[in-house]
């Protein structure tokens, strides 16, 4: 495996989607692959568990169902998506990953019995990509404010929280940080202008490129 896993995180409102656009616009697209989660682009069957995640009746599932609905989509997704790509030489960039999964489920929702099964799944599926995490940290109230003005009425029953429930994300993703990201990876602040942070996420992407 030569190629490389980039995982471009964070809570609502971070930046994200303004940085991978960048991004997008800056690395040639014969070398690199762009996906996000839950879903996976190119791999039908995952985003078919992308719908049934989305879906507002899954709203009342048992949390440990939804939690092995994302994580049947990212096996899909690994399997027919980053793998392939990562064995040709390609670098993945993905919008979420199993972080999203840890700081939303396990630590916002306080679901914290599933940490042991979600450490088990790591160390069988994402372990052996060695991805690189970077994290854009927003503040709850900033980060929401961004994301409501981005998303007017096209919320899903994900975005129907409380903003302590946005405090607990943002401690998750510290967590994940803290307890299972490589040096390559990166926390960077998302409260900046835009322009700064796109800037920073740049230096981080080639750090964790040259590697």
């Amino acid at each position: 495996m030569s190629g490389k896993l980039i995982v471009i995180d964070g809570g609502d409102g971070c930046g994200k989607t303004s940085l991978l656009k960048a991004v997008r616009g800056n690395f040639p697209s014969e070398n690199f692959v762009f996906t996000r989660e839950p879903g996976g682009t190119g791999s039908v069957t995952a985003e078919k568990i992308r719908e049934l995640i989305l879906d507002p009746t899954s709203k009342s599932a048992d949390p440990d169902t939804l939690f092995h609905l994302f994580w049947a989509s990212r096996i899909e997704h690994i399997k027919s998506v980053i793998w392939p790509a990562l064995k040709v030489g390609k670098n993945v960039f993905t919008d979420r990953f199993d972080s999203s999964t840890y700081a939303y489920q396990i630590v916002g929702e306080q679901h914290f019995h599933l940490k042991s099964r979600s450490e088990e799944l790591r160390r069988e599926y994402i372990e052996p990509l060695h991805p690189g995490y970077l994290f854009l940290d927003v503040d709850p109230k900033e980060g929401r404010r961004r994301a409501l003005l981005n998303r007017g009425v096209e919320q899903n029953h994900f975005d129907q929280r409380e903003i302590e429930f946005y405090t607990r994300v943002g401690c998750g993703y510290y967590e994940f940080f803290t307890t299972f990201c490589s040096k390559g990876s990166a926390w960077l602040n998302a409260n900046e202008p835009l322009e700064k942070v796109i800037h920073n996420g740049f230096e981080n992407i080639h750090s964790i490129l040259n590697r």
